[in-house]
């Protein structure tokens, strides 16, 4: 978790409507069972080290005896089962969270529970936790965090008080961003959508803006499924993370969209306008979200462990087709 621990980045986020919505649940001795929505995992961590704050001081004064206990990690009663979000064996789940619950809290007050990216324990596990989510012991809380509500059981989801973290906004990002050390101008934090954790890697990736570039050139390369075959084991495609070239791609089609409805202000990207001039000419609006929609697949293709190369294989001929389809 470590610099999120930080108590400048805590002191942000507590001042935060998200935080002040989960503080007021938090006070309501019924809401003892938490899932935080959001792939933003460094903002949702901050999140959960506040709410295990406020069940041992009302006031998250963040100076107090127990609040420094939370924040160093050495809060007795907190728990953390997955602290990296590693999956969790169904046995343990029960040992060290069902069985366990029913255990007296070793100093006064709440005993709070950990999971994190609970979307990815299986349903064996799930089903596990269903009653002590739905039937918390007294003086026990629940805090499970995920990055969609996809891949939890809806028995589960209808236990639960969920709350989706929104973005945060680009001032708040920039401050953010310098607790960490980085600077970053206003195209990093547009490109991230208020997302801190994609902000921070994309702020350290010195060649973040080159992989953009490389993909509006091959993108705007692509006339004919002919073009297709010189990327078939392309060192671009092989050699990224093909998540990232997904999520880049799937930022390029929308600046696309954006300047087709002259919302200029609303492009992530405002650095390669120049450079889109050739796919604006080649796709309209009908074709981009085509091929958004083929991005959406390519995601679960690779979240079913599809081949890379196959993933782009298709992804770039779909472009041809669309192409194609607009020239006619």
């Amino acid at each position: 978790i470590g610099i999120m621990n930080d108590v400048r980045v805590l002191s942000l986020l507590k001042r935060s409507g998200i935080f002040k919505t989960l503080s007021l649940e938090a006070e309501n001795d019924s809401a003892q069972t938490f899932l935080l929505l959001s792939d933003d995992v460094l903002t949702v961590n901050a999140l959960i080290t506040l709410l295990e704050c406020k069940f041992y001081c009302r006031d998250v004064c963040l100076s107090c005896k127990e609040c420094r206990k939370v924040l160093s990690g050495n809060k007795v009663d907190v728990v953390e089962i997955n602290p990296d979000g590693e999956r969790v064996a169904v046995e343990d789940m029960r040992k060290n969270v069902v069985n366990d619950a029913y255990v007296a809290a070793v100093e006064s007050g709440k005993k709070i529970y950990v999971v994190r990216n609970f979307s990815e324990l299986n349903q064996q596990n799930q089903n596990v936790l269903l009653k002590t989510l739905e039937e918390p012991p007294e003086n026990v809380v629940i805090l499970l965090t995920s990055r969609s509500t996809e891949g939890i059981l809806p028995t589960v989801l209808s236990r639960v008080n969920k709350f989706i973290v929104p973005p945060r906004s680009i001032d708040e990002l920039k401050r953010l961003l310098s607790f960490f050390g980085v600077e970053a101008g206003d195209e990093i934090t547009r490109y991230a959508a208020g997302n801190l954790t994609l902000a921070k890697k994309i702020a350290e990736d010195e060649t973040f803006l080159v992989k953009i570039q490389t993909l509006v050139d091959v993108f705007s390369s692509v006339k004919s499924s002919a073009d297709v075959v010189k990327y078939i084991n392309d060192k671009f495609f092989t050699d990224n993370d093909i998540n990232e070239l997904l999520f880049i791609t799937e930022r390029i089609l929308r600046d696309l969209l954006y300047l087709k409805a002259d919302l200029e202000d609303n492009v992530a990207s405002t650095a390669f306008k120049g450079a889109y001039a050739d796919l604006l000419d080649e796709l309209d609006e009908n074709a981009i979200a085509a091929m958004m929609e083929e991005v959406n697949i390519a995601e679960r293709k690779i979240a079913a462990n599809c081949n890379n190369i196959n993933v782009v294989d298709c992804l770039l001929l779909k472009l041809a087709e669309e192409k194609a389809k607009c020239k006619k």
